[in-house]
């Protein structure tokens, strides 16, 4: 079973409602009163919305590649199956949401659904996102179906249909088949980091290791949301007692989180030999400095000198690993809407506006609350 939510968390309850009401509210007045209520101006344009977009973005394509390893692998519960599907579905719909904000109406959303553009970055990042959820969607559906009672299951027919074909299906075809969704879900999310090196605007993006970078990020990103959720599992079964899921998710940490500094560092010296980015390289040296810190080295350091402890590991470890993608992020990002601001890089800075900080927390709050109740009613589903 699943213990994240239980009666006493009524205060967490009321305080992520009241970020939620105060997110409501501040977006609302954005939307009534426009753009210009997030301090909208040069150089840098929605910054925290587009960091997060990118950064859920890479969470949810993330989960959904270890899935498709996972699905097919025995001695994993399938309720850890499930609601890991359920956290990429939600992290890809937070991504949304972040567009919806870099929109500013949420009307506009449905003029690029009725006027498709090609040409245009967010025409491509619609079509991802879009193909995005609907695996994640099936792949939360497959396995509702096997944790679920009949009285929950919903479209039976297509379920067996889908199961009577996967069990005339042998185990190759299936290993063939997953890493065939892994190879087209990577390359899927390899689009949205296409896009930016295809923006003319931003010479920072055009680098052949953006792609790279971005894959890197999500890959850490996935793992340590699926170590976190571990954490919470309390199933002898399951995956809570597979030692080597934990062994193996050790190595590829620490593997992975090298590869992202060297790339990272490789970048940086491809960025450098570029006239038109030498100086926005080194607009936020400390943010990048401090990203490598906390998202690389001290997690490297913890898992080396922790090899017992479950609450670093489990829990720390994760959780700053996360916190280093999102602050590489925001150095990618908002880093690149300085260039035309090189000659006065010394008097600028950017500090979310106060709307800003209250809509991002409420986006979070909905995120954390309903993962809270998917818990809480599958916890219940068991008594």
């Amino acid at each position: 079973m699943y213990t994240i939510l239980n009666k006493r968390n009524y205060i967490l309850l009321a305080f992520l409602g009241i970020l939620i009401i105060l997110g409501a509210s501040s977006f609302l007045y954005q939307t009534l009163n426009g753009m210009g209520v997030t301090g909208l101006r040069e150089p840098v344009v929605w910054g925290i919305y587009v960091v997060n977009f990118t950064f859920f973005m890479g969470l949810g394509a993330g989960i959904l590649m270890y899935l498709t390893v996972i699905s097919i692998q025995k001695g994993i519960s399938e309720e850890f199956k499930f609601f890991s599907s359920v956290i990429a579905f939600i992290s890809l719909s937070l991504a949304g949401v972040f567009i919806l904000l870099d929109l500013g109406r949420i009307d506009r959303f449905y003029y690029i659904a009725i006027y498709p553009h090609p040409k245009s970055p967010l025409f491509w990042d619609f079509i991802v996102l879009n193909a995005l959820l609907a695996m994640s969607a099936v792949y939360s559906y497959l396995s509702f179906q096997k944790i679920a009672p009949f009285k929950f299951q919903l479209l039976n027919i297509p379920a067996l249909f889908i199961g009577l074909v996967f069990k005339k299906a042998n185990d190759l075809a299936l290993r063939i088949g997953s890493f065939i969704t892994l190879f087209l879900i990577t390359a899927l999310y390899f689009i949205t980091t296409k896009v930016f090196t295809d923006t003319a605007a931003r010479p920072e993006w055009h680098t052949p290791l953006l792609g790279i970078i971005f894959i890197i990020s999500a890959l850490l990103c996935g793992l340590a949301s699926l170590v976190i959720l571990k954490s919470y599992c309390v199933d002898t079964a399951g995956i809570e007692n597979n030692k080597p899921f934990s062994d193996l998710a050790r190595r590829l940490s620490v593997f992975l989180l090298l590869l992202d500094v060297v790339m990272i560092f490789l970048n940086y010296g491809i960025g450098r030999r570029n006239t038109l980015i030498q100086e926005s390289q080194s607009i936020f040296p400390i943010l990048l400095l401090l990203s490598l810190i906390i998202g690389n080295a001290l997690p490297v350091f913890l898992i080396l000198v922790s090899k017992k402890n479950k609450i670093i590991l489990n829990r720390i470890v994760p959780v700053l690993i996360l916190a280093g993608v999102l602050l590489k992020r925001a150095d990618i990002i908002i880093s690149a809407y300085f260039r035309r601001w090189i000659p006065l890089a010394f008097k600028i800075s950017y500090v979310p506006t106060f709307s800003e900080i209250l809509i991002v927390l409420g986006v979070y709050s909905a995120a954390i609350l309903a993962i809270m109740a998917i818990f809480y009613s599958y916890r219940q589903k068991l008594k």
